[in-house]
């Protein structure tokens, strides 16, 4: 019988211990997100303060709106659509080796000047957030490489004058750390509606060594429409 008792207050104990523990990871995980999110709002506000955005939209006439035309959207705004748009998204994944998630965040800049944002002209911005322990730093580093890598690639394109680029999402995929993302470009005689590429791609990041983004997509002009591939080589 006693041996019984001790049996139970044994699966007892264990049972108390598991659920300390799944309260402390999930206390821990809370803290990170709200660290996360103090990140963007320091971030912001640093932009903001700078004079690069504004906080809010407000009167067309306002002299704010005059010197500085996009606004920043607010943390609120992550899980809400403004007019179908959404402008802020993430994704993750653990590039660090601290097990601990690594966020991009992709954010779309209300436009104040045309119809109060719902079509903005200002490209998308970009910001990596890797995990520092329980806190997070903005480096982007990985992102510029790659930007780098096609940057040089668009230069040698004949005609070549203006591109838009986009990163979509960041994820892991057998082992190896992944950003994909799209890309217009226009070339001489375009008209703004019509690049003459389109194209996609999937960068696979450096880790040691070298990277490389593979890229296809389509050439067209008035009288044809050519798919292409090509391989290119980042480095960190």
């Amino acid at each position: 019988m006693t041996h019984i008792k001790q049996h139970i207050l044994l699966i007892l104990i264990l049972l108390i211990i598991s659920c300390d523990n799944q309260l402390k990871d999930k206390n821990s995980k809370n803290q990170r997100i709200k660290n996360l999110f103090l990140k963007y709002d320091e971030w912001r506000q640093k932009e903001i303060d700078a004079q690069h955005f504004v906080d809010r939209c407000v009167a067309m006439d306002s002299i704010e709106t005059l010197t500085t035309r996009y606004a920043l959207p607010k943390i609120a705004d992550l899980d809400t659509n403004f007019y179908d748009t959404k402008e802020i998204d993430t994704s993750s994944f653990i590039y660090n080796s601290d097990t601990i998630p690594d966020y991009l965040f992709i954010i779309l800049p209300r436009d104040c000047q045309q119809g109060n944002g719902i079509f903005s002209q200002h490209p998308p911005i970009y910001i990596l957030m890797l995990s520092d322990k329980d806190s997070f730093v903005i480096d982007n580093s990985i992102l510029k490489s790659v930007e780098s890598a096609l940057n040089n690639y668009f230069g040698t394109l004949k005609g070549f004058y203006a591109e838009r680029l986009y990163f979509e999402k960041v994820f892991k995929e057998n082992g190896e750390h992944v950003i994909t993302g799209t890309f217009n470009i226009w070339v001489e005689d375009d008209a703004t509606c019509c690049p003459s590429i389109d194209a996609k791609f999937k960068a696979f990041l450096p880790s040691n060594s070298s990277g490389y983004i593979d890229v296809e997509g389509t050439i067209k002009n008035e009288e044809t429409e050519q798919k292409f591939e090509k391989r290119l080589v980042i480095t960190k």
